[in-house]
């Protein structure tokens, strides 16, 4: 059974003068020019509203009403319709391009379009028209549905013209946690190790070949270009890690050292600086967080620490404990102000951390994210890679518990 989610529209009462208990009614001599027919929803123009991409029906309310002075004698038959002809005109007077509503998305029973302003009353009950959005909205889109009164029986009262139509606006989106994601880039035939994003930039060293290549992001396409930028040397024979950090990338030599690269706006690649200070296998997971601009490595034992990194200066801070118990996540990865964890049962967590160590408290955000490989950090969005190297991207937030389970 499908559900049903309501969306009131605001009846917009249209008063004419002031009323007070200290005051008299003031009642024009020429009041009954004033009074008229009309649609409360259409005094907003247009009415706009958002309707959730989902196979649940959601409704819109709208009503006939009487404005002016004086008392309503007769019960007012008010027929409404849709009236898909008249886009193309607001389109032209407002410098808009909506689209049309599709019929598709909505069947209009018998007598459904049909109000009575019942005698002794000024507002007619309110209509509702249900919707269906999944198949017939695109996130981001705005569509256009004027309804307005098509006819009127059993009054000799004028309609209000200018408040005839409401032109609803609808805005498509996603409900919170359940846009689906984009494929962004296909791997597939690159095999790639460590991806990661820097700048605008999608990279990883090819286990093809042992090269690190880029891909510049189309924001056109929504998708990284296919078109390849590689380096030259060895890299996944030199380095087993490469993690991006403010003014470059860090890479892990097999043996343990960190070697730090400048990078230019274009990802060009010049070697910095060597840091063998210390066995940087000792942590069989690294990742880094631009956020606090540090390396964050998990030891044997699941003890997680975070290592501010100044790349221009003094290099690798003093670790500085996470806690315990990181062993149980199979994948960890830096996100805005803290981390992300994901555990073997696929449940993904959420939660902040400072350089002084203190990590808050862990928020669900994910169910099924064990479908991938790795997170990849991409701003504010968030890029899955699956086993085959395809990477697809969300646009995630953390408001939300993101089930990706099958």
């Amino acid at each position: 059974m499908k559900k049903i989610i309501s969306y009131i529209v605001p009846a917009l009462a249209v008063a004419f003068g002031t009323l007070s208990c200290d005051n008299p009614i003031l009642i024009p001599d020429n009041a009954e020019e004033y009074r008229n027919i009309f649609m409360k929803q259409a005094v907003s123009t247009p009415n706009s509203s958002t309707l959730f991409i989902t196979d649940e029906e959601q409704k819109i309310f709208f009503n006939a009403c009487i404005g002016g002075y004086g008392a309503n004698t007769d019960d007012i038959t008010v027929q409404f319709a849709v009236m898909p002809e008249l886009v193309e005109e607001y389109n032209a007077a407002n410098l808009t391009n909506y689209e049309l509503l599709d019929a598709g998305s909505y069947t209009i029973a018998e007598g459904a379009m049909t109000a009575v302003i019942k005698k002794g009353e000024l507002n007619s009950s309110m209509l509702e028209l249900g919707l269906f959005t999944e198949g017939y909205m695109l996130p981001g889109k705005s569509y256009l549905l004027p309804i307005g009164i098509s006819e009127v029986e059993g009054s000799e009262l004028p309609l209000n013209e200018s408040l005839t139509t409401t032109y609803f606006l609808f805005n498509g989106a996603y409900p919170l946690g359940e846009e689906p994601p984009v494929k962004v880039f296909d791997g597939s035939a690159s095999t790639p190790v460590t991806p990661f994003t820097y700048g605008n930039y999608l990279t990883f060293i090819s286990a093809n070949n042992n090269r690190v290549y880029w891909f510049a992001y189309n924001s056109a396409a929504g998708t990284f270009n296919q078109a390849e930028t590689g380096s030259d040397g060895d890299w996944g024979v030199l380095f087993n890690r490469v993690m991006p950090v403010p003014g470059g990338w860090v890479a892990r030599w097999t043996d343990g050292r960190l070697q730090t690269y400048t990078v230019t706006q274009t990802i060009g690649l010049a070697f910095y600086a060597t840091y063998a200070d210390r066995n940087y296998n000792d942590f069989d997971l690294m990742t880094t967080s631009m956020y606090h601009s540090a390396l964050i490595g998990r030891q044997a034992g699941g003890e997680l620490s975070l290592m501010t990194f100044d790349f221009a200066g003094n290099g690798v801070g003093a670790p500085v404990s996470l806690g315990t118990g990181w062993d149980e996540y199979i994948m960890i990865e830096g996100y805005r102000n803290g981390l992300l964890a994901v555990d073997s049962a696929g449940d993904m967590w959420f939660c902040t951390i400072d350089t002084a160590g203190t990590v808050g408290v862990k928020q669900l955000v994910g169910k099924g994210w064990n479908k991938y490989t790795r997170l990849v950090e991409f701003g504010e969005r968030l890029i899955g890679v699956d086993a085959r190297g395809t990477m697809w991207r969300y646009n995630f937030d953390i408001r939300a518990v993101w089930d990706i389970t099958e």
